[in-house]
């Protein structure tokens, strides 16, 4: 694996994670307006 895969993989797995936390927090966040 090159290490610009491997920046690549880095950046889309940060990305989904932001992406998952991002929406976790909505949910919490709506959760507790309800």
């Amino acid at each position: 694996m090159q290490a610009e895969d491997r920046y690549i993989l880095g950046r889309v797995a940060t990305t989904v994670g932001v992406l998952v936390g991002v929406m976790f927090a909505l949910i919490l966040l709506a959760n507790v307006i309800a």
